[in-house]
């Protein structure tokens, strides 16, 4: 299964939202030509203010939600995707732009590189930018050069424009979740996380009857160990000078209300009051409040119900709850099909025994007739 990689620049009006239609084009044909994986290459991003970076990486994941919300995309920024490419075996196709960008000579290059360390060569694919209607995603899109104005939540924007329009850094910062089939949603938030700290990055990972016991389809969600490897090895990807810590969290709060080594807290827009209240136990306890950084949702395309607006591992789970009713449904098929090929198969071969059995005993009949007639001459 193939694994794709994309370039992309940064557009020369970036606060512009239709500037980013021959990006998203290109993404979504990407996405549609990636089997196993796509990794996306971003120049340029972290120049931005961190505020539009956010909105980009909102917008960017949406659109590839929308081709495909059970693909892992990854955005990463990049300014040099010669190297990521050389050192990361499980790359094998190369999309239109990157070799616009570098040029067939450089990825020949690439790829003698990459047999010395005993890689496979990269494929080139072309890919066509396709025309994506930019009105799909109202979130990604509201007041895109502006931090949410005329919104009810005035406190927050005031919040998110302090902390986050000044591209703030932060030695520790602290996050948590279940992070069940690692997707968009989550990677945008661990993307900010990882940008946001300096030094360390602290990860609750969700575990346990008492948080996930009442979730959807909750006896579908991954352990612990493939989500805790999931996340670290994409905050990899993301900054990789990081120290990476993850924790298992058996309580709503974990480390949040007790560690002395954060300064920061990601949190996505619905669980924002989480952080508040983390905030006020930090100060009952005389411990430093933390910076809250607030990120926006993914939007969701595999609606469970009509409320369900983002995406979520929940509405992942249900779209592999109903691929399991179809391989239960199909093998129930298979069987039912073969019971009654063996059914006609049995009923086939005792006619074709009887007819046997019939010739038989004709042939018997001749023998003992023509001894009969030989006894009496």
């Amino acid at each position: 299964m193939s694994t794709g990689f994309l370039s992309l620049n940064v557009p020369s009006d970036p606060y512009n939202v239709l500037s980013h239609e021959k990006n998203i084009g290109l993404l979504y044909t990407s996405v549609g030509k990636s089997e196993k994986a796509l990794f996306v290459g971003i120049s340029s991003l972290l120049e931005l203010n961190f505020d539009l970076v956010q909105k980009i990486l909102i917008l960017y994941y949406s659109v590839a939600t929308l081709k495909n919300p059970q693909l892992e995309v990854c955005l990463i920024p990049m300014e040099n995707p010669s190297d990521f490419l050389i050192n990361h075996s499980m790359i094998t196709v190369v999309f239109d732009s990157l070799e616009e960008e570098l040029g067939k000579e450089n990825l020949n290059k690439i790829n003698e590189s990459r047999v010395e360390k005993k890689y496979e060569p990269l494929e080139y694919q072309e890919c066509t930018a396709v025309s994506i209607p930019l009105s799909f995603s109202t979130n990604s899109l509201s007041d895109w050069s502006s931090a949410d104005e005329g919104s009810d939540n005035s406190d927050q924007v005031v919040e998110k424009e302090e902390n986050q329009d000044s591209n703030p850094s932060y030695p520790g910062v602290i996050l948590g979740g279940t992070f069940d089939r690692l997707h968009s949603g989550h990677r945008a938030l661990l993307t900010v996380a990882s940008l946001s700290a300096t030094d360390r990055i602290i990860i609750g990972v969700t575990d346990g009857e008492k948080l996930l016991g009442k979730k959807y389809l909750s006896k579908l969600i991954e352990s612990y160990e493939t989500r805790r490897n999931n996340v670290e090895r994409f905050v990899k990807y993301i900054n990789p000078n990081l120290d990476i810590i993850t924790v298992k969290l058996e309580d709503a709060f974990g480390p949040s209300v007790t560690a002395t080594n954060i300064d920061a807290i990601v949190v996505s827009y619905e669980t924002r009051r989480g952080a508040e209240h983390v905030n006020r136990i930090r100060k009952e306890r005389k411990l430093q409040e933390l910076e809250v950084v607030v990120i926006d949702y993914v939007q969701n395309l595999v609606y469970i119900d009509k409320n369900d607006f983002k995406l979520s591992s929940s509405s992942l789970r249900h779209l592999d709850w109903l691929k399991m009713q179809k391989k239960v449904l199909h093998k129930k098929r298979k069987q039912k099909k073969h019971e009654t090929s063996l059914r006609r198969k049995k009923k086939k071969n005792e006619k074709r025994r009887k007819k046997e059995k019939g010739r038989q005993n004709k042939k018997k009949v001749k023998t003992v007739l023509k001894e009969s007639l030989e006894i009496k001459k």
